[in-house]
């Protein structure tokens, strides 16, 4: 599966709404904090970043990346 989207349609940039791509894995936990399955990968634009979350092993927290743009 493949999905092309642009950095404004991942968000806003600064606010922090929610906007973005969510996705849910059946039968992976993801956030414990959810119900279950619980979003296992999230990605955003914001603070003018393009960043990924991902929830694994059970924990709280995500590990957060921040990809890099082409040019920099």
């Amino acid at each position: 599966m493949r999905l092309l989207v642009t950095q404004q349609e991942l968000g806003r940039g600064n606010e922090g709404n929610g906007d973005g791509i969510e996705i849910k894995i059946e039968g992976l936990n993801g956030d414990i904090a959810e119900k279950s399955p619980g979003t296992s990968i999230f990605l955003e634009y914001y603070e003018g970043k393009v960043q990924l979350h991902i929830w694994n092993e059970g924990k709280v927290d995500c590990q957060t990346i921040i990809l890099k743009n082409k040019g920099d």
